[in-house]
């Protein structure tokens, strides 16, 4: 099922209500829906996330006190407060406060942003500025009373936008007014589990462009952030669409932008094998997984070879019609990253007439896993239809390798291992979605798995 909460003018005054949805989109609490903050003011801006440990998290402008301050509160599953009834402060410093945003910090709790008028001049050009604080699971606030600065910096920031950094932290990005009044760009802060800056004091740019950008939108990534926003800096007020990375890893990071080549119209196809991490990484071998006359590969540079950061190698694949039948191989590359599956691979299909159905072997592979959502543990079970070298390993959602389950030869038929929810080191993880994925020379299979605590 789901979660939702909106601002709602039954009432004639703006409160937030909420309710929990089944899987058949059923209201499973109050039929007309639970109020969670109810008052003569009115609330808005209203954000929700899914809380680590069930249920949710919400965060809105409040103005019960006559102007916008941030509150937030925590619904378990069943529909009860987990929190202050009516909701928790989480900021009411002087003048109000806007457009509060959350992510979870990875112990059931969140952190919150906002932009914040506590300094703000009487007149343009405002000086608005970004603040940020983390609720506990308890409802306790851990930072400072009213939140730390995110951002102090001359002039105007607002319309905050944050994501986790999957370690107790979380990236922050906003748009920025202190180049100059009617000028906006982009800028980032990756604040730690305390609430401590870990990049340049009041954020480093992600945008210095000519004219405006606004609204950034963050996302971590295996190396560090991303973030995309609306940008007119080809002409004023015609918005296109923009995105960079912040590098932070230590480690490069490989990745290649091709997963699946079908050669059935085409006899030669190219891909690029890159670094987006921050440290120079080592290719030593990129080879067909299986002998094949169908396929043979050539190399801007042939393997082994480094790639330093941003740097990228081109490799095309060529395929002979005349092999006839249809043709399934894949192309390996080996690399020397320890937290990022090796080999990546680029599956090849090609030859036969794509209209008709390849003929399936007598035994195909599976791969499942039960309880699925599960706490502590889940049976995954998997069949091979050969004999073959084996990896399951369990990844985080943003393609951590958290777990390396077996790497072994194994026989053909059906097989058990399973999860108990910890990573390499035996710490236990955060709930949450991961992949679980089955490899094999020939082949790869991945489900989902949903970790509850």
């Amino acid at each position: 099922g789901f979660y939702m909460a909106w601002q709602d003018g039954r009432d004639n005054l703006n409160d937030i209500y909420a309710q929990r949805f089944d899987n058949s989109g059923t209201p499973t609490w109050n039929p007309n829906h639970l109020p969670i903050a109810v008052h003569s003011n009115g609330s808005d801006a209203i954000v929700a996330i899914a809380a680590d440990d069930g249920g949710a998290i919400l965060s809105w402008v409040d103005r019960r006190s006559g102007e916008g301050d941030i509150y937030a509160q925590k619904l378990s599953a069943d529909g009860s407060n987990a929190w202050t009834s009516g909701g928790l402060v989480v900021c009411n410093a002087a003048n109000s406060q806007y457009r509060p945003s959350l992510c979870g910090d990875g112990a059931s709790g969140a952190i919150v942003t906002w932009f914040d008028y506590r300094d703000a001049s009487s007149g343009p050009p405002w000086d608005l500025n970004i603040y940020a604080q983390r609720i506990l699971a308890s409802g306790a606030a851990d930072w400072t009373p009213n939140g730390n600065p995110v951002c102090v910096a001359a002039d105007a920031q607002r319309n905050a936008r944050l994501c986790s950094d999957e370690a107790g932290g979380a990236f922050i990005s906003w748009e920025d007014n202190r180049g100059g009044a009617g000028h906006e760009d982009v800028y980032l802060q990756w604040i730690d589990g305390a609430g401590s800056p870990l990049l340049a004091l009041n954020g480093q740019a992600l945008s210095l462009a000519v004219n405006n950008q606004s609204r950034p939108v963050p996302m971590a990534t295996p190396a560090g952030v991303m973030a995309a926003w609306p940008d007119d800096r080809d002409q004023i007020y015609d918005n296109d669409v923009y995105a960079d990375r912040i590098l932070l890893s230590e480690t490069g990071v490989p990745a290649v932008n091709r997963v699946r080549f079908d050669f059935v119209t085409l006899s030669s196809r190219s891909f690029w094998v890159s670094n987006v991490g921050a440290s120079t990484l080592s290719i030593s071998q990129i080879e067909l997984a299986e002998s094949a006359d169908a396929f043979f590969l050539e190399f801007e540079l042939t393997p082994p070879f480094a790639l330093a950061p941003g740097q990228r190698r081109q490799i095309t694949v060529h395929y002979d019609p005349d092999a006839g039948g249809r043709v399934e191989d894949a192309i390996l590359i080996h690399h020397d990253v320890a937290d990022f599956a090796s080999p990546l691979s680029v599956l090849l299909h090609g030859g036969g007439d794509p209209t008709q159905t390849p003929e399936q072997p007598e035994a195909a592979f599976t791969l499942g896993a039960y309880p699925n959502p599960f706490n502590p543990r889940t049976d995954i079970h998997y069949r091979l239809p050969q004999d073959a070298h084996v990896t399951l390993r369990v990844y985080s959602s943003e393609g951590r390798l958290i777990r390396e389950l077996l790497s072994e030869v194994q026989n053909a038929g059906e097989h058990l291992s399973h999860w108990d929810g910890t990573n390499r080191q035996g710490q236990a993880q955060s709930s949450g979605q991961y992949h679980l994925v089955l490899q094999t020379k020939m082949h790869s299979e991945s489900i989902g798995l949903i970790l509850l605590r």
